[in-house]
């Protein structure tokens, strides 16, 4: 997806980003919420840094994408920005299987010519998919961390 200079570049951003997030929050209880997000972080990490471009290692991606849709009412109220950033990531993710969906329609109208050429369709955003979960649960997590920090604390009335 990038070249190897602008990989590496991208890798050390993200290994920073991430080691700076996980110092702060390293007292943080495995109970917490947070560690959940911290985990999803490291598992959305670990597939943008890793030199393959296989797609099995996306089964990592199941535990931020569950992180995600379970806040998904929280963030899509929250504002434009993060209905965008929710619509985008949906559709890079869903798009192998409504590729796959509209070949297999189409398999019943078109020569298999044509589908010869479709084959490769779903496999577009393969390479984008780590990256666009990486963006979305960062940006989540963050979302999340301001309303809690600007929360009144629970005592308050």
């Amino acid at each position: 997806m990038f070249t190897p200079f602008w990989g590496k570049v991208l890798a050390l951003a993200v290994l920073l980003g991430l080691a700076l997030v996980c110092w702060q929050f390293r007292w943080v209880s495995n109970r917490d919420p947070a560690f959940n997000w911290i985990l999803a972080l490291i598992l959305a990490a670990t597939i943008v840094i890793a030199p393959k471009e296989a797609p099995y290692n996306q089964v990592l991606l199941v535990s931020p994408i569950l992180l995600v849709i379970r806040c998904l009412p929280l963030v899509w109220a929250k504002s434009s920005l993060s209905r965008a950033s929710l619509a985008i990531a949906a559709l890079i993710v869903f798009w192998p299987w409504l590729a796959a969906f509209a070949i297999t329609v189409a398999a019943f109208f078109l020569p298999a010519e044509a589908l010869q050429r479709a084959w490769t369709f779903p496999l577009y955003t393969s390479l984008a998919i780590p990256l666009a979960m990486f963006v979305l649960v960062a940006y989540v997590f963050n979302e999340l961390r301001q309303t809690r920090l600007n929360a009144p604390p629970s005592g308050a009335s």
